[in-house]
């Protein structure tokens, strides 16, 4: 899921209701976030699991797994708290 930049819109009152002014929202562009693992660096310490489960995993083999790679602006707290807490660095987030 995505953050949505919104843009305010207002019209004129229509006629005999003095004052009144209604408001729209309308969508202008989206920006994601994107989870970026370098697993050339990662040793599955599963920290980062531990911190937002529902982005990362370790599969059977104890390998890491990123289960969401576009998660919602809802999981942005978790992740920088899992990009700040690996210890080889291998997490980064990317906004497109």
């Amino acid at each position: 899921m995505a953050s949505i930049g919104l843009l305010r819109r207002r019209w004129k009152p229509a006629p005999g209701a003095a004052g009144v002014i209604r408001v729209r929202t309308v969508c202008l562009t989206e920006v994601s976030m994107r989870v970026v693992v370098d697993f050339k660096l990662c040793e599955s310490n599963a920290l980062c699991v531990g911190i937002a489960p529902s982005v990362f995993e370790l599969d059977d083999n104890d390998y890491l797994v990123i289960l969401d790679e576009e998660p919602g602006e809802d999981l942005r707290a978790d992740l920088k708290a899992a990009v700040a807490a690996c210890p080889k660095q291998a997490i980064s987030l990317a906004d497109d």
